[in-house]
């Protein structure tokens, strides 16, 4: 179902310059990831073009720190935007970018060590690291099997379309068909059903159904959800 959302009055001049349109450009292989856990945490605004990228991939290293460590942790996405070399303004290659830093660092300090302030800041890291990456798993192609296998391990930080609809959203499973091959906007997804995948977003608790939303499982609906997607390992 579609009504009035918390993001419904943004003018169309501003959801370009919140959800730039991407086209997709293919270039590496996939795997599979074994020591990730579903973990499902409170969203918050995000209100910086590409803070949705680092939102999302932290929720995946705090997975990873969790399987670690059985400890829940709320993980830097400041340091993300700072010290990773993305930053806000900064959108394609969110899987290498930060795959490189993660990889080398070995994980993130906490949120409360590097607080989020909706902006780029220069890189002041301090703190414990917590979620040791080993690898970063990419799918790409658009590959529902590999998608559905990394999904069943633990979260998935993963590209979609925004559109009006999509911003309209308010409750069921969301159906829509998009303009292929592009994505603007990163989404955390947490489960699948035989019908719908559960993704969160970055956008609060007023946005969907408290957050989330169910979008179909079939690629000819759910707005490239296949097209990109980042695990850890």
């Amino acid at each position: 179902m579609l009504g009035l959302t918390v993001m419904s009055d943004m003018a169309e001049e501003d959801m370009q310059d919140e959800f730039p349109v991407i086209k997709f450009n293919d270039t590496d292989d996939s795997h599979i990831p074994q020591n990730l856990t579903h973990l499902v945490k409170a969203v918050n605004w995000r209100f910086c073009p590409g803070a949705s990228s680092a939102s999302a991939v932290a929720d995946v290293v705090e997975a990873l720190a969790k399987s670690q460590t059985k400890k829940l942790r709320k993980l830097s996405i400041q340091e993300l935007l700072d010290c990773s070399g993305s930053g806000c303004r900064s959108y394609g290659d969110f899987d290498k970018v930060y795959s490189i830093y993660l990889m080398e660092k070995r994980g993130l300090v906490c949120e409360n060590n590097y607080p989020y302030v909706r902006a780029e800041k220069t890189c002041l890291v301090k703190g414990q690291r917590h979620g040791k990456v080993s690898n970063m798993l990419h799918a790409r192609q658009g590959h529902q099997t590999l998608f559905k296998a990394l999904l069943s391990k633990g979260p998935v930080a993963t590209r979609v379309l925004v559109t009006p609809n999509f911003i309209n959203y308010k409750e069921g499973i969301f159906r829509h068909n998009c303009q292929p091959n592009a994505y603007s906007h990163t989404v955390l997804a947490v489960g699948f059903t035989d019908t719908y995948v559960l993704i969160k977003n970055s956008w609060g608790t007023d946005w969907g159904e408290k957050g989330y939303m169910r979008i179909s499982i079939n690629p000819k609906e759910n707005c490239n959800l296949y097209l990109e997607s980042l695990a850890a390992m």
